[in-house]
């Protein structure tokens, strides 16, 4: 598919309305322009690494490690890392309002939707590390 018929599809331009920055939108581009390479046996691998930094670089944006640290209803989960990206997500969902604001309905919902971002966000990670079993993975 073509650079611009990806640009004109609706979830695409859905993704795109939440990046701010010049440099996001670049790279998003930059992005779809790896896909669009075809004849390239590497363009979806390359597509994978730059839209999973991309991913990276807004989650950071909206969910920075200095104010999730802050968040009345963090506690440290790791001792690799102070945040971990699941406590930028819940960030990004809640902000610094307490789960006990939220109903058990509501947020198990929040921790279903993450789980599956978390999936869905893992999926490329198979994809940036370049395998013998992953390296065909377009037709």
């Amino acid at each position: 598919m073509k650079l611009n018929k990806l640009l004109s599809l609706d979830f695409m331009q859905g993704f795109q309305s939440l990046l701010e920055t010049d440099f996001e939108h670049k790279l998003f581009v930059a992005s779809l322009r790896n896909y669009a390479s075809h004849g390239n046996p590497l363009r979806f691998h390359n597509f994978a690494f730059s839209m999973r930094e991309l991913v990276l670089h807004v989650i950071e944006r909206k969910a920075p490690a200095k104010q999730v640290r802050v968040a009345n209803w963090y506690e440290r989960e790791s001792k690799q890392h102070e945040v971990t990206r699941r406590q930028q997500l819940k960030y990004c969902a809640q902000s610094n309002i307490a789960g006990a604001y939220f109903d058990k309905y509501v947020q198990e919902d929040i921790s279903d939707l993450i789980s599956e971002f978390l999936k869905e966000f893992n999926f490329f990670n198979k994809y940036t590390h370049i395998t013998e079993k992953h390296f065909k993975c377009l037709p």
